[in-house]
């Protein structure tokens, strides 16, 4: 085993144990993460089924995996135990510019599975190494990319408006306002179960009901109608998990406060949670209903996680 690899595994397992690191390895540097850093590691295991009878030499998909770094996950290293789907890995596209793929801010990578048998099954094992830390950098962002009316964030919307005026009038600070909207949130939508369709802001404050999604939607409106930009993000919520699946991925709130992105979970009642039990995949821009973590790119066959 080179030396290298020694000691990656040195220092991946010191994470694993010890909960944080001074140093971490990435792309083949030495990265200093500050004192406060959380290092957790993460299985997502790939299955895949041949609907055909033939067999599939090099079936192929997309997948978004956390790799950017985002406002609290600073550091991702993916491992799988091929060489050759490892540098596919390793040299994303950015398929922003796509058709039908522009549903996250985020990078795809370019999944071959291995050889499948006529009607047979095939898996992958991908490995996450995920470096978090509370004290996540300042960013400059473009406001009027995060407060702007969109299609399924209507905060334009003179209900919204005179719903996020009522609620935070008493208030001066940001996040005594965050704080108002999230509680209402909170206290007066009720969970509708899963839906495959997006249905917006709107939907949610006038059936008062919705899934993650439209949770979301609504504070982000509210937020926006007041001029305090936030965002909707899709990812993993991975508190005592190792193994990460599709029914773990979530849509959430990032709200701007003072130079820093802050999440806010109003499906499940957390403001301001821990800031190492989300792994953030992208931002949510609404282009496709779907959360578009996977992409299928050939009907012969069917791909979960």
């Amino acid at each position: 085993m080179a030396i290298n690899n020694i000691i990656k595994l040195i220092l991946l397992n010191s994470a694993i144990f010890t909960g944080f690191i001074a140093w971490q390895y990435s792309n083949g540097v030495f990265v200093k993460t500050p004192s406060d850093a959380i290092a957790n590691s993460y299985l997502i295991r790939v299955e895949l089924k041949n609907k055909t009878a033939r067999s599939l030499l090099s079936p192929t998909f997309l997948m978004t995996l956390p790799i950017k770094a985002t406002s609290n996950n600073q550091h991702t290293n993916v491992r799988v135990p091929d060489p050759n789907i490892q540098e596919n890995i390793e040299n994303l596209e950015n398929l922003e510019n796509l058709e039908n793929l522009e549903n996250l801010e985020n990078d795809s990578a370019l999944i071959n599975m291995p050889a499948t048998a006529p009607f047979g099954f095939s898996s992958l094992d991908i490995h996450l190494d995920v470096i978090s830390y509370s004290a996540n950098k300042k960013e400059n962002i473009d406001n009027n990319l995060y407060l702007s009316p969109s299609k399924y964030i209507e905060s334009h919307d003179e209900k919204i408006v005179s719903l996020s005026e009522k609620l935070t009038s008493q208030y001066s600070s940001n996040i005594d306002k965050t704080k108002a909207i999230f509680t209402w949130i909170v206290d007066n939508i009720s969970y509708s179960g899963f839906k495959a369709q997006n249905q917006g802001a709107l939907h949610a404050l006038k059936t008062l009901s919705g899934d993650c999604t439209e949770f979301s939607y609504l504070t982000t409106a509210l937020l926006r109608s007041i001029n305090i930009p936030s965002r909707v993000v899709v990812g993993f919520i991975a508190e005592n998990k190792r193994r990460l699946k599709s029914e773990d991925l979530h849509n959430w709130v990032e709200v701007y406060i003072d130079n820093h992105w802050h999440i806010i979970d109003p499906q499940n009642n957390i403001f301001f949670p821990d800031y190492y039990k989300y792994v953030q995949l992208g931002v949510l821009n609404e282009n496709n209903p779907s959360l578009g973590v996977l992409t299928q790119l050939q009907p012969e066959f069917e791909v979960t996680f």
